[in-house]
């Protein structure tokens, strides 16, 4: 599985391991300082051919499949987290506290039968995909 990183030079890039080179600017980017969110999103044939959006404090973090697995390096602190397909957003943003002491917060993706609510859905690490 990989990290996925907001570079300070605005790029964001994945990688499996957990300090990497921004392939833009070169700066080394690592998980030091920074907690994990481990999202995965739900299978679901509403918007399954079309990559959600993914935001953390409104800022882009890339996108995540149908069925998709990624890990966010965020630095500590609290942070508003947020997935977007088309013109659905999520409504209840949630907010997440990462700390050297609980480091790790983990969220299902799911999104209603009917494509008009994306719900971001706080879990547990072992119900979550190793892949």
């Amino acid at each position: 599985m990989n990290y996925r990183y907001r570079c300070s030079c605005g790029n964001v890039f994945d990688n499996a391991e957990t300090s990497a080179v921004c392939p833009k600017c070169q700066k080394e980017n690592s998980t030091d300082g920074c907690g994990i969110v481990q999202l995965y999103r739900l299978g679901n044939y509403v918007g399954c051919a079309v990559k959600m959006g993914l935001f953390v404090d409104e800022q882009p973090y890339g996108a995540i499949a149908n069925k998709g697995n990624i890990k966010l390096v965020i630095p500590y602190g609290e942070h508003q987290l947020e997935a977007t397909l088309r013109r659905t957003k999520t409504l209840k943003k949630p907010v997440v506290n990462l700390t050297p002491e609980q480091p790790e917060a983990y969220y299902k993706i799911a999104m209603d039968i009917f494509g008009t609510e994306i719900a971001l859905k706080e879990a547990e690490k072992d119900s979550m995909p190793d892949k």
